[in-house]
């Protein structure tokens, strides 16, 4: 064959294997193409399992990649020769994610085109492709996206970089190593047609996804290709990412290293099916990534040869690269990712909302680092973007030959053929590459919810599924993680819901609101009092999860949350349609008040039981109470464990076949004291033995809920401290009078007895006066004497009676009680105030009163 630089440019599109009904399904024909060092059976990707990359079907073969859990970026060559409104129509379309596919697409089929997520198998309801595409075919702009009617939550998402790679090192820089071309290395995977290296794609499609690896060649359009290879452009400037088909040997007559660098062990490329695939900058073979990201979507190949047959070695494939499109994929991706502004609000309120970057957008700072992020400006899509590439494209076959050309497409300048040493290049005077810098694009507009941009608000999350053959569809998935109150009053429908932070979620009793694939809690409040349907599982990670209402789940696992039916304090039943899993470190919150009367968590399927239970209780608690607090009808395993309620009572569980019941113990008051403490013990005691005995139950009431230390406290209040004191106040006060009858005794025996007078001992007019008590006798004239005096009155008074009056003033000290908090003796003061009459029946009888 001569060898020459005026070679032949022939472009395949590798879009749609054309399949004959699904009865050619069960064909056992042999996606990617390796070299001829690997089978086709041996790059089946069993090891990527369900990946998030799947097969599509239309009447034709594509491969596809799932960006969120309703949307698969793909190629739009694969379905734009029809109208878009034509699939999920008349036209039915899927995509399939398991590594063998036909299983899940006989289901699909054979069930009415119904989603299957236990085979990875999803219905599409909507198709959206780049107009662009239509005026090449394949070539620039070939980029769509599909809706999926059933989210698949079951499936991995990839990551999406919307920043070009970085310029590596060229032929001109210290460092460059011709074998490894731009450094860059790539994995490529598809459902396509395989072969071998050396003949091409030889075998059919047979329903099973390939991967091999590869280098990314270049960066460049086919404008600037075809203009180093054939000497002129096609009028086709945007650039595509790039690989070629290295022959391990390099004996290949058609292989001439179109993209500088050598095979890589398990080196493939793509082949007719494969179109739409990923073009993936993998974690483990790059720095730059510490994830695998997809820089690009399949649209052909290319061969050099009218010999040479496609998906051999020579060939070459080509990648719209998504960061020309991310303003369009933003914008036609279904998918909203939105969150609650901080604040109290409705979730019927537009203004409440925000919508947030996409977590699967990814760019490269200024720091050269792949962050989240959205680029700041438009892209330039199909145009030409001034940008010239990077990679090193050549006309380099095996050996020395004069005819041997390679090119930096950085800078436009010829550079060295890398095999055997061949030196003739094409001078910079016989090409016109285009070689303007890249400059930015137009400023972004504004977000909106349509335009895809984080930041929008003016929207309520509300899922629009549309009648088939309509497009406009959204989804979305809401986050709350703000501090601030949202209120649910109506009935909505979202894709997932999670809950964090400070966020309290609130539905109220004409709420319902349903998440089509699962909730997630991780902190935060979700009080249910009207309806909460999650059609996966409810997860609580961490948070109070309260209410009244019903919450509808396949299973409700607690992992360490709370549980609280009602709000706390509030006895309410909180009901689970589905199955419950309480771990270990979970807890459950029950109210309690009267005996039988408390909150309730029913659930309507299996449970299995563990972590904590909490009573709350109120003053209608009493030993002896029984409490049901849990019910299940289907299978209950496992066992809860109860706190204690105070340091008196305690509940006691027991787990009945469909239920869960507490007795409430009470226990000994000497739970709650020091027995060194000799009063806080004798009271212990008498509470102890006096509970059943009734006319205490207020006692009990208030005392069995108290702490430890309120407990003390009220036994101290109970202490009689002043017993000491009041008794020698006693003693002190008889011996006074004591005293004065003695002293009375001794002045009759003396006869100095005088009738018709009122006799004064000590001071009375002292304490009368000080205590304002003698008011009624105001008319007597009082002479203050300490011993007796005889006072004369204007009042007639029989001589054979007298009247006495005898006072005095105590003042003294007591020993405390041992148990006294007080250790000082207690003070006392006081007076005494004595009157009597006497009557003299003769002269040595006399009668006092």
């Amino acid at each position: 064959m001569t060898r020459s630089i005026n070679l032949h440019k022939l472009l395949l599109s590798t879009a749609i294997s054309t399949m004959f009904g699904l009865a050619a399904l069960s064909t056992n024909a042999y996606a990617v193409v390796p070299n001829d060092n690997n089978t086709a059976d041996e790059i089946i990707d069993e090891d990527g399992g369900v990946n998030g990359v799947g097969i599509f079907y239309a009447n034709g073969i594509c491969t596809g990649t799932l960006i969120n859990p309703r949307t698969v970026i793909f190629a739009a060559h694969c379905v734009n020769y029809r109208a878009a409104g034509d699939y999920g129509t008349s036209v039915p379309a899927a995509f399939a994610f398991e590594v063998d596919s036909l299983p899940g697409l006989q289901n699909w089929f054979a069930n009415n085109f119904t989603s299957n997520p236990e085979l990875f198998v999803y219905n599409v309801n909507e198709i959206i492709y780049n107009e662009d595409s239509l005026r090449t075919g394949f070539l620039e702009g070939d980029v769509a996206l599909a809706s999926l009617d059933t989210p698949a939550a079951n499936v991995p998402t990839w990551a999406l970089l919307f920043s070009p790679l970085p310029t590596p090192l060229g032929p001109g820089d210290t460092g460059y190593d011709p074998a490894l071309g731009t450094g860059y290395h790539v994995n490529i995977t598809g459902y396509g047609r395989s072969g071998i290296g050396s003949q091409g794609s030889i075998y059919g499609i047979d329903w099973r996804r390939r991967a091999a690896e590869n280098m990314l060649g270049a960066l460049t359009s086919l404008d600037a290709s075809g203009d180093f290879l054939y000497g002129g452009g096609s009028g086709l400037p945007q650039n595509l990412y790039l690989t070629d088909f290295d022959d391990p040997d390099q004996t290949n007559i058609y292989d001439i290293n179109v993209y500088q660098d050598d095979a890589l062990p398990n080196e493939g490329t793509t082949a007719g099916g494969d179109s739409g695939g990923p073009l993936i900058l993998d974690a483990e073979n790059n720095v730059l990534t510490a994830e695998d990201l997809v820089l690009g979507v399949l649209s052909g190949g290319s061969r050099y040869f009218n010999g040479q047959v496609f998906s051999s070695y020579g060939g070459s494939s080509f990648y719209q690269p998504l960061f020309l499109f991310s303003d369009y994929i933003a914008a036609n991706n279904p998918y909203r990712y939105v969150s609650t502004l901080e604040g109290d609000g409705d979730w019927e309120d537009p203004l409440h909302w925000q919508s947030d970057l996409d977590p699967n957008y990814r760019i490269i700072d200024s720091s050269g680092n792949v962050v989240n992020g959205f680029p700041e400006t438009q892209p330039f899509g199909v145009q030409d973007s001034g940008n010239s590439g990077f990679g090193v494209i050549c006309n380099d076959f095996s050996g020395d030959n004069a005819g041997d050309a390679c090119r930096d497409i950085s800078t436009g300048n010829p550079a060295p053929p890398s095999r055997n040493g061949g030196t003739d290049v094409i001078t910079s005077n016989e090409i016109t590459a285009n070689l303007e810098s890249q400059s930015g694009g137009d400023p972004l507009p504004s977000p909106t919810i349509d335009n895809g941009l984080a930041g929008a608000t003016n929207f309520i999350p509300d899922n629009i599924d549309l009648a088939p053959g309509l497009n406009g569809r959204r989804y979305f998935e809401v986050s709350m993680s703000n501090a601030g109150i949202t209120t649910l009053s109506s009935t909505r429908m979202i894709d997932r819901l999670n809950v964090g932070g400070n966020a309290e979620l609130v539905i109220g009793s004409a709420g319902n609101l349903t998440s089509l694939m699962d909730i997630n809690q991780t902190g935060g409040h979700i009080s249910v009092d009207g309806v909460l349907n999650s059609v996966g599982d409810y997860t609580l990670f961490f948070g109070y999860l309260t209410g009244a209402g019903i919450l509808n789940s396949p299973f409700l696992t607690n992992i360490a949350g709370t549980i609280a039916p009602g709000d706390i304090g509030n006895i309410e039943t909180l009901t689970v349609d589905g199955s419950a899993v309480l771990s270990s470190g979970s807890s459950l919150m029950i109210d309690i008040g009267s005996n039988g009367i408390s909150d309730v968590l029913s659930i309507t399927g299996d449970s299995s039981l563990g972590g904590t239970v909490f009573f709350n209780p109120n003053l209608g608690v009493r030993s002896g109470n029984t409490y049901t607090f849990l019910t299940t009808s289907g299978l209950q395993s496992g066992e809860l464990s109860a706190a204690n309620i105070s340091s008196i009572l305690t509940p006691v569980l027991t787990h009945n076949i469909n239920s869960v019941t507490a007795l409430i113990e009470a226990g000994s008051y000497n739970n709650a004291i020091s027995t060194s403490n000799s009063l806080h013990a004798s009271y212990a005691k008498l509470l102890d033995s006096n509970r059943d005995l009734g006319g205490l139950d207020a006692v009990y009431a208030t005392l069995d809920l108290s702490s430890d230390s309120q407990i003390q406290e009220v036994l101290t209040s109970w202490a009689p401290e002043a017993e000491m004191t009041v008794r020698s106040l006693a003693k002190a006060t008889t011996d006074t009078l004591s005293q004065f009858h003695s002293s009375r005794l001794r002045i009759m025996e003396t006869g100095s007895w005088s009738g018709g007078s009122i006799s004064v001992m000590g001071s009375p007019g002292k304490i009368a006066s000080h205590q304002d008590a003698m008011a009624p006798m105001s008319n007597v004239k009082v002479s203050d004497m300490d011993n007796e005096a005889s006072i004369k009155t204007n009042k007639k008074i029989a001589d054979d009676y007298s009247i006495y009056l005898a006072g005095s003033f105590i003042d003294g000290s007591a020993s405390v009680m041992p148990f006294s908090s007080n250790l000082e003796k207690e003070h006392f003061d006081g007076w005494t105030l004595s009157a009597g009459i006497e009557h003299a029946v003769s002269e040595k009888i006399k009668l006092g009163a």
